[in-house]
């Protein structure tokens, strides 16, 4: 038969920053209930027409954010669907990372990236697709940490048949040594020049 054409497949990765928008007077408790910035971020989604989203710094249960799951509310308003992944185990909720997902994935998994000193956990959420492997991260603020995370990724993905995209916020700067340790295995494919 004919072969099947190569689909383009469009990423995009967001810092949804709790639904807290930029407030200059820092984090903030919502009302419960109370959606924040969640609406606007949406949009932005709808608008870009993503495949599939790596979202950063997204609440579930938390007070801070209304005490929504924020993951749901973002599949909602975009039509896509949601998965979360805990990260940091708060007293009234948990923070972590998502995916949006156009397409039903054929499984989904979390890798431990590690952490020590004042930082939190990092993980790397995953999801693997009919014809791709899409990723959501955010690396540490400390250097060590990113390096150790970037060789991680390595080891996970060193082998993998599919493309595989990890989009995320990786708190480093494009000449850095973790850059480069990301590079011997991954290509970035949107511009380094530009503020993210």
């Amino acid at each position: 038969g004919e072969k099947a054409a190569k689909r383009a497949i469009t990423g995009m990765t967001y810092n949804v920053r709790s639904g807290l928008g930029d407030e200059k007077q820092g984090w903030y408790v919502m009302p419960l209930g109370h959606l924040g910035y969640l609406p606007q971020c949406a949009r932005v989604i709808r608008e870009a027409r993503p495949d599939w989203v790596a979202i950063e710094e997204i609440d579930n249960g938390m007070q801070r954010s209304g005490g929504v799951d924020q993951t749901k509310v973002l599949a909602q308003l975009t039509g896509m669907k949601g998965y979360f992944f805990p990260k940091v185990q708060y007293e009234d909720g948990v923070y972590g990372l998502a995916l949006l997902l156009r397409e039903e994935p054929i499984k989904i998994w979390k890798i431990e990236l590690g952490g020590s000193g004042k930082d939190h956990t990092r993980i790397l959420a995953a999801a693997e697709l009919k014809d791709a492997i899409v990723c959501a991260t955010h690396f540490s603020l400390c250097k060590e940490n990113r390096l150790e995370a970037a060789k991680k990724l390595k080891a996970a993905f060193g082998n993998t048949k599919k493309p595989v995209f990890i989009g995320g916020d990786f708190n480093l700067e494009p000449q850095s040594e973790e850059f480069a340790a990301l590079n011997e295995t991954f290509m970035s494919i949107s511009g380094t020049n530009l503020k993210t």
